[in-house]
């Protein structure tokens, strides 16, 4: 609040000298206290769930079946129902949802009713994202088990569809996929993640949409971010609870993020889910 009003002030010393403390502040400083809760899945019902990629013919047909599973996110519309049916209610607004960096400096406020609609929704998207993010790691962990071990080139062919596709975003599709079954999450992820923007510019050049930037001024030409090619991706009709998940894993601050965490060098500590999620991304796409 002190950085916001001088800078509208125009005192800008007194703005960075506050940043300057700000930036100083630690986590352990913030005496901020954690709080968790479980919903344990039967595992049986989880067992049931990976049961139809593991009795399919072969892995091809298996890692079809995780192609074809729905938005981990579920439903935006649901989202927003979820949210109006909350809204208004004291539990509600006792508090403001205020994300932390890793750091615990404040990366965004829910400070508007729009605001706070949409901190919402992430928020409920989380939970609906961890629970499905689960079980897509589940199943990639039985497909490995139950085919075993899959050849770099077999999976490049495979996400090029025989060469059709585009065999070089294939094979970078392939090399995350083996990093996962190597449990090393973190490569997963940062392997994969910057191909997803790669592989929605080439969908929409494909598609043959005006996405490209021309020079205005001293402002260079070039594509657009991630999330301008999400948009021009929804606008020609890709399913808007794709581009609600797409924005809540990639480019949202309520959300993981993890395209701009990556792309800004800042720590990201992969577990199994968050690789999980992040494939299945990509699959969407590739």
């Amino acid at each position: 609040h002190t950085v916001r009003r001088s800078q509208a002030f125009g005192c800008m010393d007194i703005a960075q000298e506050a940043t300057r403390l700000l930036q100083q502040i630690t986590v352990a400083d913030l005496g901020l206290e954690t709080l968790s809760t479980e919903l344990l899945a039967p595992r049986d019902w989880i067992e049931r769930y990976v049961e139809q990629f593991t009795r399919a013919p072969n892995w091809r047909v298996s890692l079809g079946y995780f192609r074809q599973t729905p938005p981990p996110t579920g439903s935006h519309a649901d989202l927003k129902e979820q949210e109006a049916a909350t809204r208004g209610t004291t539990s509600a607004r006792l508090v403001t949802r205020i994300t932390l960096t890793s750091e615990g400096l404040p990366k965004q406020t829910a400070w508007t009713p729009e605001l706070e609609q949409a901190a919402e929704v992430a928020w409920l998207a989380s939970w609906h994202a961890a629970h499905h993010g689960n079980l897509l790691a589940e199943a990639l962990e039985a497909i490995r088990r139950r085919y075993g071990p899959l050849t770099s080139d077999s999976l490049t062919e495979f996400f090029s569809r025989h060469g059709q596709g585009d065999k070089d975003m294939a094979k970078v599709l392939a090399s995350a996929f083996q990093h996962f079954w190597n449990h090393d999450y973190h490569a997963t992820v940062h392997v994969i993640v910057p191909q997803i923007e790669g592989a929605a510019r080439a969908l929409l050049l494909e598609l043959n949409a005006a996405v490209y930037q021309v020079q205005v001024g001293a402002d260079p030409g070039g594509y657009g971010g991630l999330f301008e090619l999400l948009r021009a991706l929804e606008e020609l009709g890709l399913d808007p609870d794709w581009c609600f998940y797409l924005r809540w894993l990639l480019v949202s601050p309520g959300g993981p993020n993890l395209r701009n965490e990556i792309a800004h060098g800042l720590v990201l500590e992969a577990d199994a889910v968050t690789a999980a999620h992040a494939l299945r991304a990509a699959t969407l796409l590739i």
